[in-house]
């Protein structure tokens, strides 16, 4: 990438000396978008059937979105013509353009060749759409796949339920859970199921599978108030998360074959 050089006694500038200028800056924003597909950078928000100006990424390249009204579901903004402007006179004489527009415009169908964006009565592709596999959001709802390691507390406000007991349950081997479902869902996750109901007579100890569960009365080794229980493991702990009617909550876990007692938590 292209610097330039300074040297003391002062000297003429250039067209090239611009040029290093534009180039640098901009190689620099899109080599950091480039494979990565077409995305929306900022605005082009659908309200009804109309779609606000903004910033896309198309074809390797950072372009204007004018914004339109008026637009039948699904249309497609695409790269437009690049439209050479702003005459000015030259030296050698004559007028000539000074500013090229790049920009992007909406199609009605999709375009044969280059990139696009899908516009929906939702919205189209954005850049955390682009890089969801790659980046965790601090904010927003984010589907996150594969294993995530953070070395350090992660603090969560509103969480859900189970992210909550999650957490709350072993600082040492916790796992982000999702939304805690109902109990006709086929499962929670990749590696929770919905198990059902423990009925009577039915021993806790034995539940050792991660579930979802409901706790009926009669059930054995119950803890001391509970309507569901969240059963996880980590290596060779499984711990039980009871939760009470009152929101009140009872955890225990079972090392090396042995239950330890139920404790409620803070």
């Amino acid at each position: 990438m292209k610097r330039l050089h300074f040297e003391t006694g002062g000297r003429a500038r250039t067209l090239d000396d611009l040029d290093v200028f534009q180039k640098s800056v901009f190689d620099a924003i899109e080599a950091f978008f480039k494979g990565k597909g077409a995305f929306i950078i900022y605005g082009c928000t659908v309200t009804g059937n109309d779609i606000s100006a903004g910033i896309v990424f198309i074809d390797s390249q950072i372009m204007e979105f004018p914004g339109a009204s008026g637009v039948t579901f699904p249309a497609y903004i695409k790269k437009a013509d690049d439209l050479l402007t702003v005459n000015r006179t030259y030296e050698t004489g004559g007028s000539k353009p000074t500013q090229k527009h790049i920009a992007s415009e909406l199609a009605t169908s999709a375009p044969g060749s280059g990139e696009y964006i899908i516009m929906s009565a939702t919205g189209g592709r954005t850049f955390w759409d682009a890089v969801a596999g790659e980046v965790v959001r601090m904010k927003g709802n984010q589907i996150i796949n594969g294993v995530k390691t953070f070395n350090s507390d992660i603090k969560v406000l509103n969480k859900t339920l189970t992210q909550w007991l999650a957490t709350k349950a072993n600082s040492s081997h916790s796992h982000v859970l999702g939304d805690l479902p109902t109990i006709n869902s086929s499962k929670v996750d990749s590696s929770i199921s919905i198990a059902g109901v423990i009925t009577l007579n039915q021993d806790l100890n034995n539940y050792t599978n991660p579930g979802l569960f409901a706790i009926t009365a009669g059930a054995l080794n119950p803890p001391p108030s509970g309507s569901f229980m969240l059963v996880f493991s980590a290596g060779s702990i499984i711990t039980q998360i009871a939760i009470a009617n009152n929101a009140s909550m009872y955890k225990r876990s079972q090392s090396l074959g042995t239950w330890g007692t139920w404790a409620l938590m803070s």
